[in-house]
């Protein structure tokens, strides 16, 4: 798989968990071109360790815990490109991927120049707008608001940005409905999970106390989800940084730029980052976050593009609906200025 040109990532696993990575990861995978990845990642089982090529030339043995599951592994980095081979792994193909891959490629695409943000992006009069947030603050919502309304969806959860772009990040959004009410909610706004996943994620959820939770992943149609290849990077509109507690839904434009930066930079999408802060690279990714960050969100408070969302703990479907016909507004109102 190659990413935005920049990093080329190659993995072995077995069967099952590559046919998952390609349905999470599709748009990126490209024929091998002969050259070594910059990232190769193996699955390997435990007998294999004894006589793992890594295992007996320096390698650094790794290991570190995420949602309760140990990972273990063997990382080596030579001339920029790294090789991890994993013993002990999540019992899981949503963790290996979340804790075990994605954390070392967010990393490696900071340190090439795209940013990562914890957020939701759809676009709005031809730009790309991030809905910025803490968990179970609305990003999926809206953003599944706006594709149910026809509005292309560029990400879920991760959102890439450089030099004023966006760059779509377009793997199947997951959601975590917490209560009965939650999904019914998500129903109403789309349609793109059937009711048995929805149903065996209910049950498993129940009868494990909430101790057990497995996401339920949404096909959506490609009207509205990235299909095409290469794909295509928009201007970055604006950022709606989203809050919860208020009475009702009120929109504010921020004007503090130190309030944005630590806001969004503080929030990080990195699931599992002791995976970057083992191999060394927590701070180094941190100050490259920090930087490009800082001059992308910087200009966006200059320009009167970020605006501070206040949303009530609950809201309806209609409600959702409001609050995204809200956002449609500012962002026209904010792209026929800069015309002007």
């Amino acid at each position: 798989m190659r990413f935005y040109g920049l990093v080329s990532l190659r993995i072995r696993a077995p069967p099952s968990i590559v046919s998952f990575l390609r349905s999470e990861w599709q748009n990126f995978e490209e024929e091998p071109d002969g050259n070594d990845p910059d990232f190769e990642a193996s699955w390997m089982s435990v007998r294999q360790k004894s006589v793992s090529p890594l295992a007996v030339r320096d390698g650094n043995q790794t290991g570190g815990w995420y949602k309760g599951c140990f990972w273990q592994a063997e990382m080596q980095e030579r001339n920029g490109r790294l090789r991890v081979e994993y013993w002990n792994f999540p019992p899981s193909k949503y963790l290996f991927r979340d804790s075990c891959l994605e954390p070392l490629l967010l990393a490696m695409l900071e340190l090439r120049g795209l940013h990562s943000l914890h957020a939701s992006c759809i676009v709005l009069a031809d730009e790309a707008w991030a809905f910025c947030g803490p968990p179970r603050s609305g990003k999926t919502m809206l953003a599944l608001t706006g594709a149910h309304t026809g509005h292309e969806y560029l990400s879920d959860d991760v959102t890439i940005i450089g030099s004023g772009r966006v760059y779509p990040y377009p793997a199947p959004p997951r959601i975590y409905p917490h209560s009965g009410r939650e999904r019914e909610l998500l129903w109403n706004v789309a349609h793109y999970a059937t009711p048995f996943e929805l149903l065996v994620s209910a049950l498993l959820d129940l009868t494990t106390f909430g101790r057990v939770r497995i996401p339920t992943r949404l096909h959506l149609p490609a009207l509205v989800f990235p299909a095409s290849r290469p794909l295509r990077d928009y201007p970055l509109g604006g950022l709606f940084l989203l809050r919860k507690g208020a009475r009702s839904p009120r929109f504010n434009r921020c004007e503090n730029r130190s309030t944005v930066i630590q806001e969004v930079v503080n929030n990080s999408p990195i699931h599992g980052a002791s995976m970057t802060a083992r191999h060394g690279w927590g701070d180094q990714f941190e100050q490259a976050r920090l930087s490009g960050l800082t001059k992308d969100l910087g200009d966006l408070v200059d320009q009167g593009r970020v605006f501070i969302v206040d949303i009530p703990e609950e809201l309806d479907a209609t409600e959702w609906k409001g609050v995204l016909s809200s956002t449609i507004k500012l962002a026209a109102e904010v792209s026929s200025t800069a015309i002007r």
